[in-house]
């Protein structure tokens, strides 16, 4: 399987400025390590023996366009003025604790399959060996701690080695 794989520092800096700042020694390893494991990461991905698990909480907070927080905010705002109506106006009062409730829910709903369309995207981006930005990404993200590699073999997040996950072993990533 030939593909137009980058060197390690063309993939070490393209990754830093994903990641929007310098690596660390850690990160530098696990950079190092997904860079060393490209190509099992790609067919894993590609066969569905490997998967990518993020935490959405993380990537809206990393990337702002997969946030809902303000209309989160608002249904809690709704909610807290309902619990004050109560004591002026029940049924008003009820009516915007359901209301802001019901904003809160489906902001939540709206984040949480944004986060999964990204991450179906990414993953069907990493199936293509030949996409060397998704493997960028993947590597910022798994860095950020956002992103956690999952396989029958194993399981990989931040601070391990991402190679973990095809091992099954557990090991931390030290100086």
């Amino acid at each position: 399987m030939n593909s137009p794989k980058p060197t390690i520092m063309e993939f070490s800096s393209r990754t830093a400025e994903k990641f929007g700042k310098p690596l660390n020694q850690k990160a530098v390893v696990a950079v190092k390590d997904v860079h060393r494991f490209w190509v099992d990461i790609s067919v894993g991905i590609k066969q569905n023996t490997l998967s990518v698990a993020l935490n959405h909480a993380s990537l809206a907070h990393k990337y702002r366009e997969h946030s809902r927080q303000k209309l989160k905010s608002a249904g809690i705002f709704l909610a807290a003025m309902g619990l004050a109506g109560l004591f002026i106006k029940w049924p008003f009062g009820v009516a915007a604790i359901v209301l802001g409730c019901l904003v809160f829910y489906a902001a939540k709903k709206s984040q949480d399959q944004t986060s999964r369309r990204f991450a179906s995207q990414l993953a069907e981006d990493l199936a293509d060996p030949s996409k060397t930005e998704a493997m960028e990404t993947l590597a910022s993200l798994y860095i950020s701690g956002i992103l956690t590699l999952e396989s029958d073999t194993g399981k990989a997040h931040w601070p391990q080695y991402p190679s973990d996950v095809f091992t099954g072993e557990t090991r931390f990533i030290a100086y």
